[in-house]
């Protein structure tokens, strides 16, 4: 009988963790989103969550790189919303705004996990386009591939 339940235990995506002004959030539902567009070969990974508060809250992370298979080692400088490179581009959804890394001292540190991506987040200021702005953190893995 054991045997059995072992044998029958499904994988389960590892637990995603980041933090909006002190605030955690975590999740295992880290989506891995491709897309390919031809003129600049993107292919993306983005984190959705969903999390509405009296309707007020809404939340969504973004984290797009070049190429056809994620990155699992190096660092990335985290890029602006006026950056055309994408390699490391972070969105960050958060109450109705978006908001992109404010300086350039964010770095997203890649590394492999069990043989997927894992990415690392230090604390980082993020600004919105109406002049708010969110201390960011994250810890973000690759979701197992789909069967």
């Amino acid at each position: 009988m054991l045997l059995f339940l072992a044998a029958c235990k499904k994988e389960k995506n590892e637990e995603s963790t980041w933090y909006i002004d002190g605030v955690k959030y975590s999740t295992r539902d880290l989506e891995r989103t491709i897309a390919y567009d031809p003129p600049t070969n993107i292919y993306s990974i983005a984190l959705q969550y969903d999390n509405n508060l009296e309707g007020l809250q809404y939340i969504s992370i973004g984290l797009s790189f070049h190429g056809k298979t994620l990155p699992q080692t190096g660092s990335y400088p985290i890029k602006t919303n006026l950056d055309t490179n994408r390699n490391g581009l972070l969105e960050v959804y958060y109450k109705r705004h978006i908001y992109y890394c404010s300086n350039s001292n964010g770095i997203i540190i890649a590394s492999s996990y069990k043989g997927l991506a894992k990415y690392e987040i230090a604390p980082v200021w993020f600004k919105s386009n109406n002049g708010d702005s969110i201390l960011f953190s994250a810890i973000l893995f690759e979701p197992l591939k789909k069967q």
